[in-house]
């Protein structure tokens, strides 16, 4: 099996940009007003564990209950202030899973397999977060 290579500057980048987008959208949902310094904080937070989980001896965070206690973290930082937090942030782990499942099944249509997980450019990656973001603003 051929090693892959991961560029973690590129990694973090692109979590970022995802996340934010994902906050925004999240946002938009519940229909709040919008805190862009928070979901800046709860990115940042979002892309330093992402990119955290292929460090040497950090394995262990991409277990589930890691990915879950990250993904509150990350929601709760930028929806703490809100009435409901536990709700917004329940809400963005919905739209961080459904924009997930789109995401793959692209990169299942594009020639992408199961094992490979998904393989699509950072271009389209991005693109497919905004087009998201567009259709639920």
């Amino acid at each position: 099996m051929a090693m892959k290579i991961i560029y973690i500057d590129a990694l973090f980048f692109i979590d970022l940009a995802a996340d934010y987008i994902l906050c925004l959208a999240a946002a938009r949902v519940c229909g709040l007003r919008l805190k862009r310094r928070r979901y800046l904080l709860a990115s940042l937070l979002g892309a330093a564990y992402s990119a955290a989980v292929f460090l040497p001896g950090l394995g262990f965070l991409s277990r589930p209950i890691f990915k879950l206690a990250a993904g509150l973290l990350m929601g709760l930082t930028a929806f703490g202030a809100e009435r409901r937090p536990f709700r917004c942030a329940g809400v963005l782990l919905a739209m961080s899973a459904a924009f997930g499942g789109v995401l793959w099944a692209l990169s299942l249509c594009s020639g992408g397999g199961l094992e490979n997980g998904i393989s699509l450019s950072v271009r389209d990656l991005l693109l497919s977060f905004a087009i998201c973001y567009a259709a639920l603003s």
